[in-house]
């Protein structure tokens, strides 16, 4: 679907295990050890919308990932981020 006017899709997938599994994939894919966090970003966002990161999206990014370092939550932060990316607008329309 193009678009909804209820919260349950968005919220159905926010806590899908497919999409959580498909964001793990993403994140395995794209930050082998070792690789900068820049790097990893520029992956991401090369993978999922074929184009680098405007300067602020990578600066969010990374901003992103530092904060969520400290966070136990179920997956990796840059498992989270990727998630973030695949349920975002961006992932969905096509310019």
């Amino acid at each position: 679907r193009h678009a909804t006017t209820v919260p349950q899709q968005a919220l159905y997938l926010l806590n899908s295990p497919f999409a959580a599994a498909r964001a793990t994939a993403l994140a395995r894919a794209c930050a082998p050890p070792g690789r900068p966090e820049a790097q990893v970003v520029d992956a991401l966002y090369r993978a999922l919308w074929q184009r680098a990161p405007s300067e602020a999206e990578r600066r969010l990014a990374l901003d992103y990932l530092a904060q969520e370092r400290g966070d136990p939550g179920t997956l990796d932060p840059v498992a989270r981020l990727a998630q973030a990316l695949l349920l975002s607008n961006g992932f969905f329309h096509v310019d």
